[in-house]
């Protein structure tokens, strides 16, 4: 099965910098981790001509929209955004988090149950929830059931939870895409490191959409361009090869 990149694997870098080195890496697929409205180059993560452009150059199809980090402070402000941007990309699916008990998050838990809960499941490109970790509102296999459309973010997971994240996932019927990392005293590490663990959970969900979720700090130099393709190169051939 194909494996998809995140962007936001890369979020030190410009846009342009990271369809080219997906490119490099073999990747075919992509999700793009929009950027919050404060956040430095943002613009170019909204702007769909740009976008298609920058998939044309590499050979890149961008298949699934992550939220803003921001969504969660501004989910009805952000909401219209994302699906005209969803729908202009034709993208599979969009990726958002579920709440966490936090104040702060009232609004979003608000927006979360009237707006997802009753609404989500209509619309013609799906927003499909994932997992936080222990501080979300619902955790545990039979809740994350009841959601329309799952992503099983496994770094969260593992942060959190560790022996019982395997459990988890084997109960768990609805998950339709994987973000995939490692745990390693930061979320987002290496997947090489821990691939026994990665062999078990596609053999349990082996029709789910894969795509590698990482962090700057799981590669050796984050500004090494070649060690970052070699690195990314591996990790995808491990994956698509399960």
């Amino acid at each position: 099965m194909s494996v998809s990149f995140s962007t936001g694997s890369l979020y030190h870098m410009g846009l342009h910098r990271i369809f080219q080195i997906a490119a490099r890496a073999g990747f075919r697929d992509l999700e793009l981790m929009m950027r919050s409205y404060d956040d430095n180059a943002y613009a170019d993560t909204y702007d769909s001509i740009y976008l298609k452009k920058l998939q044309k150059e590499f050979g890149l199809k961008i298949t699934s929209l992550h939220t803003p980090i921001d969504f969660e402070s501004d989910a009805a402000e952000y909401y219209p955004v994302v699906k005209k941007l969803a729908k202009e990309l034709k993208v599979k699916h969009i990726i958002f988090h579920i709440p966490r008990n936090k104040d702060v998050q009232a609004e979003y838990k608000s927006w979360f149950k009237k707006i997802y809960l009753e609404e989500m499941s209509d619309q013609p490109i799906p927003f499909i929830t994932e997992n936080m970790g222990k501080k979300s509102i619902v955790n545990g296999a039979e809740e994350f059931n009841k959601f329309p459309g799952f992503c099983f973010d496994t770094a969260h997971e593992l942060r959190d939870f560790d022996g019982k994240t395997l459990g988890t996932i084997l109960q768990i019927k609805n998950i339709q895409q994987f973000h995939l990392s490692n745990y390693d005293a930061h979320c987002h590490m290496d997947i090489l490191q821990n691939k026994k663990f990665f062999e078990e959970i596609i053999k349990a969900h082996p029709k789910a959409n894969r795509c590698i979720e990482l962090s700057p700090r799981a590669f050796p130099d984050p500004t090494d361009e070649a060690k970052i393709v070699k690195k990314l190169t591996e990790t995808r051939i491990f994956l698509e090869s399960l």
